[in-house]
């Protein structure tokens, strides 16, 4: 599938396919994920998607290391 809508970041790539409601992304090779990485990549995605909810698909295959312990998701809100 071709890629649609491409953007880089520092700590990650997002683009779309096909279905433009599904958001693809790939974070930056041999990434360390910390706390500060982590709001990096969360303010990277709301802007790639204009604070849209979307459904995102993640390669994780990049990521060296991570520095967090995760909760249980909430739903986040987003006022722009």
């Amino acid at each position: 599938m071709e890629k649609r809508n491409y953007k880089e970041y520092r700590t990650t790539s997002f683009w779309t396919e096909e279905r433009a409601d599904i958001v693809f992304f790939k974070y930056a090779p041999k990434l360390e994920i910390n706390i500060e990485v982590a709001k990096e990549i969360v303010e990277s995605r709301l802007h790639y998607t204009q604070g849209e909810s979307v459904y995102t698909l993640i390669d994780f295959s990049n990521v060296k290391s991570s520095l967090l312990s995760f909760s249980p998701i909430k739903k986040m809100h987003w006022d722009g």
